[in-house]
C-alpha cells in the first residue's frame, strides 16, 4: 500500500528534487497529488476562466468546472462582472446546467429559486414565515478582468491582481481584445498530468523535431534572420509595441518577432489570415505571449490571438480548452477562412498533446527517476519552483485555505 501523503513526505520529496532537474515520481503520478494541486495550487490563486465576449451583454453567462466545483460568471444588469458557486442554496442543485447561456435570472431548475446576476436571492416560492432571502444569496467566487480576459479565483480572500494588470495591459491594449470576438473553440483531452504540459508549454527544447511546423515559423536561421529580427524589435519599439519581458510571481509576458519579415502571423505558410485586431497598423507586430500559471497560455498575433487553458481532471489527465479570437467585425469567409485560421496551433497543441501523453508514459515506468534539464529549460525550472512554492503550505501543515494570499 502507498505511503499516504503527509506533510512530512510532501517536505520530503521537495527537499528530494534537485534544482533544475525533474519531478519524482509521485509528483506525476501519485492519486494524492490530485487533491492537493486542486486545494494549494488551483483553488489559491487566479485561474484564465474564458473570454469577455462570453459574457458580454447583462445576462449572459458562462461555467467554469475545476475538479467537481463550477462556477457561473455572469453579466449584471449594471455591467458588473460576478462569479457565484454553481449550488442552489435551498437543497444544493446545480443551477445552470449547460455550459453557457443567457437570463434575467438565474433559475434552479429543482424547486425555482429565482437570484438575481448579483447573487442574492430574489424569489423562494412557499417558505415559512420569517424567512429571511438575504441570508440565502448565492456563494460568491472572485472575478477580475483584464484586457478581455477573464480570470476567476476559489480561493476564501481575494489573491492580488492589479500588479498582474498594470504590468501585461500596456502589452495586451493594442490587439484590442476585449472588443474581440471567438472564431472557434475546441477541447482536448489530454492523457498526461497538467504539470506535463505546462512544463512541455515553458520550453522549445523539442520544437526542431517535434514541432517542424512552429520552428519554420519562428526560429531564425543563421546570423543574417537573427540580426534581421533584432532590427524588426527596435521597429516595434518605434512604434510603442513593448518587448521587454516582463516576469511576476506566477506570470510572465513579452514580444517576440517571427523568424522572417515575410512572415506576419502564426499561420503555416507565415501569410496574413484575418483583419489586423485593435489599433494595430502594421502587419509585422512579432507574436505576443502571456502566461500565467498554472492555466494560462496566451498568444496573440496582428491578426489574430489563441488561449490554451489547462484543467486536471485526474491524476494523469488534462483538459485543454483552446479559444480561437478575432477582431469584433471579422466574418468568417469573407474576412478569414476558418481551417487556415486554426490550422497552425492544431497541428502545433496535437503535436504537443502527443509528446506529453508519451511523457506521462515514460514516467509510469519503474525505471523513471529525475533527468536534468538543458540550458534552454529555465522557464520550466521557473514553474517548477513556483510550483513547489504553493505546495509549501500544506508541507508546513497550513490548511488549504489559509494558503492564499490578501491583498
Amino acid at each position: 500500500m502507498p505511503t499516504p501523503l503527509s506533510p512530512e513526505r510532501l517536505a520530503a520529496l521537495i527537499r528530494e528534487r534537485r534544482p533544475r532537474w525533474s519531478l519524482p515520481q509521485p509528483f506525476y503520478l501519485a492519486p494524492e497529488f490530485e487533491n492537493l494541486d486542486r486545494a494549494y495550487v488551483y483553488a489559491r490563486g487566479w485561474l484564465f476562466a474564458g473570454h469577455v465576449s462570453q459574457a458580454r451583454r447583462p445576462g449572459d453567462w458562462f461555467t467554469f468546472e475545476l475538479g467537481g466545483e463550477s462556477l457561473i460568471v455572469i453579466r449584471a444588469a449594471d455591467g458588473a462582472l460576478h462569479a457565484h458557486f454553481n449550488v442552489c442554496r435551498h437543497r444544493g442543485s446545480r443551477i445552470c446546467l449547460e455550459a453557457h447561456g443567457h437570463a434575467k435570472k438565474l433559475v434552479c431548475p429543482y424547486h425555482q429559486w429565482v437570484y438575481e446576476p448579483g447573487g442574492r436571492l430574489h424569489t423562494a416560492k412557499s417558505m415559512p414565515e420569517g424567512f429571511d432571502p438575504d441570508a440565502f444569496g448565492l456563494k460568491p467566487a472572485h472575478v477580475a478582468e483584464v484586457e478581455g480576459l477573464i480570470f476567476v479565483s476559489f480561493a476564501s480572500r481575494r489573491p492580488p491582481f492589479e500588479r498582474l494588470a498594470a504590468d501585461v495591459t500596456p502589452y495586451l491594449a493594442p490587439h484590442g481584445l476585449a472588443r474581440a470576438r471567438i472564431a472557434a473553440a475546441k477541447r482536448y483531452d489530454v492523457r498526461a498530468n497538467w504539470k506535463l504540459v505546462v512544463e512541455n508549454s515553458r520550453e522549445c527544447y523539442h520544437c526542431p523535431v517535434g514541432h517542424p511546423e512552429y520552428t519554420r515559423l519562428m526560429s531564425p536561421a543563421g546570423e543574417d534572420e537573427r540580426a534581421a529580427c533584432e532590427r524588426r524589435v527596435e521597429g516595434y519599439h518605434a512604434r510603442g509595441l513593448l518587448t521587454r519581458r516582463i516576469l511576476g510571481d506566477g506570470y510572465h509576458v513579452s514580444r517576440y518577432p517571427t523568424a522572417r519579415a515575410d512572415y506576419f502571423t502564426q499561420s503555416l505558410d507565415g501569410k496574413p489570415l484575418a483583419p489586423l485586431m485593435g489599433s494595430l497598423s502594421e502587419r509585422d507586430c512579432g507574436v505576443l505571449g502571456f502566461i500565467v500559471f498554472p492555466n494560462l497560455m496566451f498568444i496573440a498575433c496582428g491578426d489574430h490571438a489563441v488561449s490554451f487553458s489547462f484543467v486536471p481532471s485526474g491524476p494523469a489527465r488534462t483538459g485543454i480548452d483552446a479559444l480561437w479570437l478575432v477582431r469584433e467585425d471579422a466574418q468568417e469567409g469573407r474576412d478569414y477562412d476558418l481551417a487556415k485560421l486554426t490550422a497552425f496551433w492544431e497541428a502545433t497543441g496535437e503535436q504537443d498533446w502527443k509528446l506529453c501523453e508519451d511523457n506521462q508514459a515514460g514516467i509510469c515506468s519503474a525505471s523513471y527517476e529525475p533527468g536534468p534539464y538543458s540550458d534552454c529549460e529555465g522557464d520550466v525550472e521557473r514553474f517548477v519552483t513556483w510550483y513547489l512554492r504553493q505546495l509549501e503550505g500544506f508541507a508546513r501543515g497550513q490548511a488549504a485555505q489559509d494558503a492564499c494570499a490578501a491583498d
